[in-house]
C-alpha cells in the first residue's frame, strides 16, 4: 500500500559506518524512492528495464545540533 519501501540504511549499518573517536553528533538521512514511468515504453526496452522503474537515492549529513 503505498508503494512503501524498505529503507536502504539500517540502524546497524549506520553504526558500522560511524568512526571511533569521533565527535557526538547526530546524522540526518534522506532517502528518496521515485517510481519513473518511461514516457516511450518501447517494448525492446521494457524486455529489460521495468515500468515503472523505481529510482532511489540517498544523502547523509552531519547534524551538530542533534547530539546524541
Amino acid at each position: 500500500m503505498y508503494n512503501n519501501f524498505d529503507p536502504i540504511f539500517t540502524t546497524e549499518s549506520v553504526q558500522d559506518r560511524l568512526t571511533a573517536g569521533a565527535p557526538n553528533q547526530g546524522i540526518l538521512i534522506v532517502e528518496v524512492h521515485y517510481n519513473y514511468h518511461q514516457v516511450l515504453a518501447l517494448p525492446w526496452i521494457t524486455m529489460f528495464v521495468p515500468n515503472p522503474m523505481v529510482l532511489r537515492t540517498y544523502t547523509i549529513m552531519p547534524n551538530r545540533a542533534a547530539e546524541p
